[in-house]
């Protein structure tokens, strides 16, 4: 007679006559076992929390009206002692902006989604050169006239001593003094669900401050494009 064995194929009986070798386990195995178990593993471990991210805009039809703003207003930075780079030495610091935003107008200021009197806030960090080199990174909120409603939130970043329309497309010197040129990626908040925002901001006149007293940023500009998607 043939054993009921003898016709399963061998990687299965194979399989079986470990399990059956390994069915018990040492005291030592038990307690490396145990160990293992009190590790988490990478995956496990507690992610770092995620700063939230701006997303592209999305595959659908968006509608877009151009955003043409005049910005008065200033800013504020407390540098700290500097360090050294091997580009020159550096400092950093806490920083706050703070703007009035106002219409320039017809044709390229359309619609009143950011209506006169809104403030565009913005926190961060600058990083300086000791050369004036610099550049700022942080969030930004625009609210409603009064300080009231949340318009839009997003990031914002503004670089100093640097120029785009030089030659041959202008006259600004690619490190130009005295200038800063930057740009802002918002979304609505919950008056403004479905808008995105997309606009750059130039100014020229201005100086990061020396001290612990605000440096005024007398006139600037903030063109872009609203997108508002379904």
């Amino acid at each position: 007679m043939i054993s009921r064995w003898s016709i399963l194929p061998i990687g299965v009986v194979a399989f079986g006559l470990v399990i059956g070798a390994r069915s018990t386990m040492t005291a030592q195995e038990a307690k490396e076992a145990k160990k293992e178990q009190a590790v988490p593993k990478p995956e496990e471990a507690a992610a770092p929390e995620e700063v939230p991210q701006l997303r592209a805009l999305p595959s659908t039809n968006c509608c877009l009206s151009q955003l043409h703003k005049r910005a008065r207003g200033q800013r504020t930075v407390r540098f700290g002692a500097p360090y050294t780079c091997d580009t020159g030495s550096t400092s950093r610091g806490l920083t706050q902006y703070q703007f009035t935003l106002v219409s320039e107008g017809a044709p390229c200021d359309q619609g009143n989604v950011i209506p006169n009197g809104s403030l565009l806030r913005a926190s961060g960090q600058t990083f300086r050169r000791a050369d004036g080199l610099a550049v700022f990174s942080g969030e930004f909120q625009i609210v409603a006239p009064g300080g009231g409603t949340v318009l839009f939130t997003g990031t914002m970043e503004v670089m100093d001593r640097i120029g785009t329309h030089h030659a041959p497309f202008g006259a600004e010197a690619c490190n130009q003094q005295s200038h800063l040129e930057g740009c802002l990626v918002g979304r609505g908040a919950a008056a403004l669900p479905n808008h995105q925002l997309r606009a750059l901001i130039v100014a020229s006149d201005v100086n990061l401050p020396t001290g612990t007293q605000p440096a005024p940023i007398p006139l600037a500009s903030i063109d872009g494009v609203l997108a508002k998607c379904p």
